[in-house]
């Protein structure tokens, strides 16, 4: 994949890339763009067929690892497997775990389809994955106009998961975050519209409410 540091240009843009496919047998993760970059527009990217076919592996689209000024718009992800790990959220299509203070992710106008299944004991996995923040302007998640669907097939403790976050604060996503469309197959204990490891909300009625 593509790994983008710290970058004293204004703006690094990452656009029209096609990324596929990368298959591991290794335990490393597997991850077709993955940003540290101070600013960054990482746009117009297709990326489909990543697998790690290690039963330690973990598969992400899109991952954001720092940033002041993050945006990710417009990019096409899907068919992401790991078709024998076992894990809570092996397979994210776009991920942050950012913790730059002052920061903006802009998640906008992407369409990411999972469709994963695992013959791993437990299996979980996830379209959007945020890491919280009791700070509202540390890597605030402005999250809109996305189709966001997760049909994978979980297996044990697992979920199947559209939107994820790291804990049940909500500090740090934005106000602005709106007009998403999320699905995670038929309602039910192990397909939510959305997790943050205490609560969890089968449809769209319960995750409005919390958000």
């Amino acid at each position: 994949g593509l790994t983008l540091g710290s970058s004293n240009q204004a703006t690094l843009a990452v656009t029209q890339n096609l990324v596929d496919p990368i298959t591991s047998s290794g335990a490393a993760a597997v991850t077709a763009i993955s940003s540290a970059a101070a600013t960054v527009n990482i746009a117009k990217n297709k990326i489909y067929d990543l697998s790690g076919t290690n039963a330690g592996s973990t598969v992400n689209g899109i991952l954001v690892t720092a940033g002041t000024t993050v945006t990710v718009a417009n990019n096409l992800i899907g068919n992401l497997t790991a078709p024998a790990a076992s894990g809570a959220d092996v397979i994210r299509g776009i991920s942050s775990t950012s913790t730059t203070a002052t920061s903006n992710l802009n998640v906008s106008f992407n369409t990411i389809y999972l469709n994963a299944s695992s013959t791993g004991t437990n299996f979980g996995s996830s379209v959007v994955v945020h890491t919280t923040s009791a700070t509202a302007t540390t890597a605030a998640l402005n999250l809109r106009n996305n189709i966001i669907v997760n049909a994978s097939t979980p297996n044990g403790t697992g979920l199947t998961a559209a939107y994820r976050r790291s804990s049940t604060t909500l500090t740090n996503f934005g106000a602005t975050s709106n007009n998403n469309l999320l699905y995670a197959g038929t309602p039910g204990a192990s397909r939510v519209i959305f997790y943050d490891g205490t609560n969890s909300d089968q449809t769209l009625g319960g995750y409005k409410s919390r958000v």
